[in-house]
């Protein structure tokens, strides 16, 4: 009977450790899987630029690259001994904003994926190329995502919202692959009718941005400075002369984060600040003053309206979500915590968000 009952104790431990290794097979099944969707939509010439960018991370360096910087202070470097199963976010509410559920999680798994697996953080910039044409340079672990999609309606808006013209996401899209034929654009990135290149751009969907009902108006406002006049022609001139060597950004940045165990909270916020990509020896100091007294009142009348339109309301909301998530993931990183993500709901198709 004793001999009977340790055969069924054995047995019973021999099942567990096959249930246990079964479930570790389809875990990493699950993670492989997962890689290989990801890495599906990059062409070889992706992939390569997707593993360059990896390895060359101030902020997540490999092995082969250490950097002689540390890292900043807050989340990412003073979380220490986080030995919980599972950590849990309570956000602020933001009652015109809410979130939605899967699209929390799918942020959450993108960055998952870009930053464990593809060791790289959310960041777009887009600059202007010779044929005077832009490129969006989107971290490349973030392309065809949510999160990628959420930068890049956030710095869109804040553009428009700068240079006063807008076109659809749609229409946008479209015209970005036929302009340069329609235009008539030479190699050296002039066009050879310049009246023909605003007709082209209107009839490709580009209005004005105030003629859009959420933005109705906003640029009506008269700016009563007795020492500074916007509108006077040497200031005028004095922008465009130098415009394409100045750029407008938003950063989003964590104003506290408070941990109780496996329990955090946060609050976040965003702010604009304008660059003036000139040496001392390219632009004077009071020609510089000049351009941050006009730059100023841009940063200004961008952040007023910027959050007039609701999707981009709720989208600057998601990017504060990023802002706390990016440092807290790198911090389960560097405590060797993986998130499981196939207890996350299923993730979009590119479709949802493109």
């Amino acid at each position: 009977m004793e001999e009977v009952y340790r055969k069924q104790k054995h047995g019973n431990r021999a099942t567990s450790k096959l249930r246990a290794s079964i479930k570790i097979q389809k875990e990493n099944l699950a993670a492989q899987m997962n890689l290989n969707t990801s890495l599906s939509k990059y062409n070889l010439s992706d992939q390569q630029e997707l593993l360059a960018t990896a390895t060359c991370s101030w902020l997540q360096p490999t092995e082969e690259f250490q950097y002689p910087v540390d890292l900043p202070s807050g989340l990412s470097s003073q979380m220490k001994d986080f030995k919980y199963p599972n950590a849990v976010i309570l956000a602020p509410v933001v009652q015109d904003a809410p979130f939605n559920y899967k699209e929390f999680q799918q942020i959450l798994r993108e960055l998952v994926v870009g930053i464990y697996v593809m060791n790289q953080i959310p960041s777009i910039y887009i600059d202007g190329n010779h044929d005077c044409s832009s490129s969006c340079l989107l971290s490349p672990a973030y392309n065809d995502t949510l999160t990628g999609q959420i930068l890049i309606n956030v710095d869109y808006t804040m553009k428009a919202l700068w240079h006063g013209a807008y076109m659809s996401k749609e229409k946008r899209m479209r015209f970005s692959e036929i302009w340069r034929s329609r235009v008539n654009m030479g190699i050296d990135g002039t066009p050879k009718a310049e009246e023909k290149t605003l007709t082209e751009f209107r009839k490709a969907g580009l209005i004005d941005i105030s003629v859009d009902p959420d933005f109705e108006g906003i640029y009506s406002e008269v700016y009563n400075d007795p020492t500074y006049d916007p509108n006077d022609c040497s200031e005028m001139e004095l922008f465009m002369k130098y415009v394409n060597n100045i750029l407008l950004q938003i950063n989003p940045y964590l104003i506290s984060v408070k941990q109780h165990q496996n329990m955090f909270t946060y609050d976040a916020d965003y702010i604009l600040s304008n660059a003036v990509r000139l040496t001392e020896e390219e632009i004077d100091l009071v020609n510089y003053q000049r351009l941050q007294q006009r730059l100023i009142l841009h940063q200004k009348h961008v952040e007023k309206f910027l959050t007039r339109k609701a999707q981009i309301h709720r989208d600057i909301t998601y990017l504060k979500l990023i802002a706390f998530l990016v440092p807290l993931l790198i911090a389960m990183k560097r405590e060797r915590k993986i998130p499981v993500l196939s207890r996350l709901l299923p993730p979009f198709s590119g479709k949802a968000y493109n």
